[in-house]
């Protein structure tokens, strides 16, 4: 539930460029520039932040000596509070469809930097509380799965807010997203507080030696940054997103209705994601039969490469992609692709768990807190290239909302249906958008994969190895719990002996 819960308020997060484009009509690389600057920044007090929490810098704070629970429980109200204020901007400063709101920009960017401060905490806690809710590598898969199913399903809700976008008149996109983001951003903040009733069942000792040792060990954990390197790789192409995609360039009849761009997206995406939705829960079995977790990482990108080069080769030879067919050709391929997305996760947080057993089998210390920094550190990493990349490529294509969103308003003041004035600005697109955004949109993801899976074949991990590790490491443990209590034993039979001749005296 906690999961559930942090993903339908984070969730919100996704239509961040699409609102400072379309909404606040802000040029779109300044606004890939702005939160390229932001999660970069965020992305690498990560770090800082999880050696933070290893050396348990808040338990003053809490009034608590475990490393994650009280975080769980503290931060999710202001996170929620911000992400309903940066979806409440546009209401201020608005001057019309199409004009700049600067001002609205400029409070959502600095709202945006505390609540990226607080996400790092927050995620930080709720995943790597993964390592410690259990012992061994097979109940923090099951533990993981069941975490990463919650939060897939939370991401579910937000799916309906592209088809009120489409239903409403330009101007009023505005109050959509500003009760979205009290009802989703807010609300779901306020669920994810659940997260603090899952136990610490593992001991994680606090790192006193060095403020620094947190790193050291880090930099040890070469499955982690081999890991970081991967999805930095991936997010270095261009990108266009589905609702720049589907809003202008696909509209088709089905059965004598007339689907406009945003409704068709909103269902293509229902549709494609179906199938990742299941394949999630059969992660820790496709992991047995593929010989770990590491091969569950590189078979997901592989997947979407193969597909997204078959639904383009054939879309391109037998239709035209804003056809019926078209669309259901490349839908059928990109539901095949989806299966193993959410896989994706699952697989991380259980390997990244697994990695923490090897470096403390070889140095007696566990850093979970910053090695789960390193999974915020990666999407955020991830997610601001993605970002950058997207505001660089509606730039390259010349692609302008509010010009287009102009000539929509005039023509609907004018009498014309919304379908009737959404066909009539299609025509003032640029051409190099409406010549490159298919081959971007279809092709740009599967370069990616390319580059998401080449520093994945280098990482060496597999299930006689971990099992070795495990085992290793529970006669360590148990030799370390006695050497513990034999001291606790002596000094209980010592003391009456030492005060035995001072009461003779």
């Amino acid at each position: 539930m906690g999961a559930f819960g942090q993903n339908v308020g984070i969730s919100m997060m996704t239509f961040l460029l699409f609102y400072c484009v379309n909404v606040l009509y802000i040029n779109p690389l300044l606004v890939g520039g702005a939160l390229f600057a932001i999660r970069i920044w965020d992305a690498f007090t990560d770090i800082p932040g999880g050696i933070l929490m290893d050396r348990k810098v808040f338990a003053g704070l809490f009034k608590s000596e475990e490393k994650f629970r009280p975080m769980l429980k503290q931060v999710a109200l202001p996170m929620g509070v911000l992400i309903a204020f940066m979806f409440s901007v546009g209401l201020v400063g608005h001057k019309g469809v199409g004009e700049p709101n600067m001002l609205a920009f400029v409070l959502l960017m600095i709202a945006f930097f505390f609540y990226s401060i607080l996400y790092t905490f927050q995620d930080i806690a709720q995943w790597g509380i993964c390592s410690l809710a259990g012992t061994t590598s097979e109940e923090r898969g099951r533990i993981s799965q069941w975490g990463r199913t919650g939060a897939m399903v939370g991401g579910l809700p937000k799916e309906i807010i592209p088809l009120i976008i489409g239903a409403v008149a330009v101007g009023q996109r505005r109050w959509v997203f500003a009760v979205a983001g009290l009802i989703l951003g807010l609300g779901g903040m306020l669920l994810s507080r659940f997260n603090y009733a899952v136990s610490e069942r593992a001991h994680a000792p606090k790192l006193e030696e060095n403020v620094l040792e947190p790193l050291k060990l880090l930099l040890k954990n070469k499955v982690v940054l081999l890991a970081m390197l991967s999805s930095i790789l991936g997010g270095v192409t261009l990108t266009i997103g589905y609702i720049h995609f589907f809003e202008y360039l696909v509209s088709f009849n089905i059965f004598g209705k007339q689907l406009d761009g945003i409704t068709s997206g909103f269902i293509f995406g229902l549709i494609t994601g179906i199938p990742s939705m299941l394949g999630i829960f059969g992660t820790t079995k496709l992991a047995k039969k593929l010989g770990g977790m590491r091969n569950v990482l590189i078979f997901v990108p592989l997947v979407q490469l193969v597909c997204r080069v078959l639904a383009f080769a054939f879309v391109s030879s037998l239709a035209s992609f804003n056809t019926v067919w078209g669309v259901l050709i490349a839908g059928f391929f990109l539901f095949i692709a989806s299966t193993p997305n959410n896989m994706r996760g699952v697989a991380q947080t259980a390997l990244f768990s697994d990695s923490l057993d090897k470096i403390e089998l070889e140095t007696g210390k566990r850093n979970e807190a910053s090695v789960f920094a390193m999974i915020n550190l990666i999407a955020k990493a991830g997610g601001a290239l993605n970002v950058l990349f997207a505001g660089i490529t509606l730039t390259l294509l010349r692609y302008d909302a509010g010009a287009i969103d102009e000539i929509r308003a005039e023509l609907i003041k004018a009498g014309m249906s919304s379908a009737e004035a959404l066909a009539v600005a299609r025509e003032s697109l640029s051409p190099v958008f409406v010549r490159w955004a298919w081959p971007v949109f279809m092709l740009a993801p599967a370069f990616g994969a390319i580059l998401t899976i080449i520093p994945l074949l280098f990482i060496k991990h597999n299930k006689k190895e971990q099992e070795r590790i495990e085992s290793a490491l529970k006669e360590l443990r148990e030799r370390n719990l006695k050497s513990e209590e034999l001291p606790c034993e002596e000094t209980a039979t010592d003391s009456p002996l030492e005060e035995e001749p001072q009461n003779n005296e």
